[in-house]
């Protein structure tokens, strides 16, 4: 991690990583930004004004109507009379990350008005800015605008030299939301810390703790195989021997230290009866009610928190999918990692499968940041 190729890289490596600041890793898999093509017309300055707000209205009545019909409010008796060409495939939706009016350089008393992206110049929208501003096919003009919407400033500084562009915000969780957002202050603790991670380990090893961001207190830390290493053994690295699972391990037994009435509210009968066997058929299938309903009165505690609720990790290497998914179920806030996995096998930064905090049907989700050049962003010249 880190290393350039020779033994005593260590102080530029140290450098190297005291000047890198985290990248927030999108839940969904990135686009490289590139080059679209599209159309355009060009028109008299004067008349632009107008021409947009009779576009942008039937932009609105088409939208509405689509809305209306999802949510099943239009008949069978509405749709048929609508003409033949009134399809609602046929539409062509403009990009809403695209402005419509693009200045022109060489003439100020003319603009250009985005028409379609390419492929879409026979359908409804296109044939209505064509309508509306007295041109035709043979008045279309190649031009190019971004494939996607920007995610930050420096995706819109690049995709506005091709054409005007718009910093929508995103969804929860997604590159532009709050959750991406981390002030210089943030990022400045963020490095100290993953940069004092990497100088308590060995090369290779992977290494984790878990951190209150409030008090800045290292709350457990955990590396892999330490149990084998206890013991004196063979250091196995099982699964359940990767330094997060040992990491969460130990917070909840902290959690049992600090509030061991929140683990035995019955006196130390279960719910299941007094001399029910806890292994029987019926008792298994109570289990994760009455689970449910420990972990409920657990966090009616005042100031207990659930496990690793609002905690940060910093791990030197990304995690499994079961360190990830484990990291989930205990609620963690944010994950830091400074090396992702190569071999694309990681739960959060795989380029050709779903990412783990991208999926949606989670009943938590943390945030994701990486130390890795290799996740920061990606734009096509």
């Amino acid at each position: 991690m880190f290393r350039n190729g020779g033994e005593n890289d260590d102080d530029s490596d140290d450098d190297a990583l005291s000047r890198r600041k985290p990248f927030f890793v999108a839940p969904s898999i990135p686009i490289p930004l590139s080059k679209r093509s599209a159309f355009c017309v060009r028109i008299p300055k004067k008349t632009c004004s107008l021409a947009v707000k009779q576009a942008s209205s039937y932009e609105r009545e088409i939208l509405a109507r689509r809305r209306r019909m999802i949510g099943g409010e239009t008949g069978g008796g509405a749709r048929e009379n609508e003409d033949d060409d009134d399809d609602d495939d046929d539409f062509g939706v403009p990009p809403k990350h695209v402005r419509r009016v693009k200045s022109n350089p060489d003439d100020s008393e003319s603009v250009f008005l985005f028409v379609s992206v390419s492929g879409e110049e026979e359908k409804r929208y296109a044939r209505k800015v064509l309508e509306v501003t007295n041109t035709t096919k043979e008045d279309l003009l190649p031009c190019v605008v971004s494939n996607r919407q920007v995610l930050s400033r420096k995706e819109l500084e690049c995709a506005n030299e091709w054409w005007p562009s718009v910093l929508l915000a995103t969804t929860k969780g997604e590159v532009n939301s709050k959750e991406a957002k981390m002030d210089d202050e943030e990022r400045t603790t963020a490095t100290e810390r993953a940069r004092s991670l990497v100088l308590k380990v060995k090369e290779g090893e992977r290494f984790c703790e878990i951190v209150n961001p409030k008090t800045g207190e290292v709350v457990a830390c955990a590396k892999n195989g330490e149990r084998d290493d206890e013991r004196g053994g063979a250091r196995r690295c099982l699964p359940m021997q990767h330094c997060a699972m040992i990491a969460i391990e130990k917070v909840a037994r902290l959690d049992l230290q600090l509030y061991p009435d929140a683990h035995d509210n019955n006196n130390g009968k279960n719910d299941f009866g007094e001399n029910e066997d806890l292994t029987s058929p019926e008792a298994k299938k109570r289990r994760k009610s009455v689970a449910a309903k420990v972990m409920a009165e657990s966090i009616g505690i005042p100031d207990k928190p659930y496990l690793c609720t609002g905690y940060d990790i910093y791990m030197t290497h990304e995690p499994c999918l079961m360190c990830a998914m484990a990291l989930t179920h205990s609620r963690i806030k944010r994950i830091f990692y400074i090396e992702k996995d190569r071999n694309d096998k990681g739960a959060l930064s795989s380029q050709t499968r779903k990412r783990l905090h991208g999926v949606r049907t989670l009943n938590h989700h943390f945030s994701v940041w990486s130390f890795d050049e290799d996740d920061g962003p990606k734009i096509d010249e």
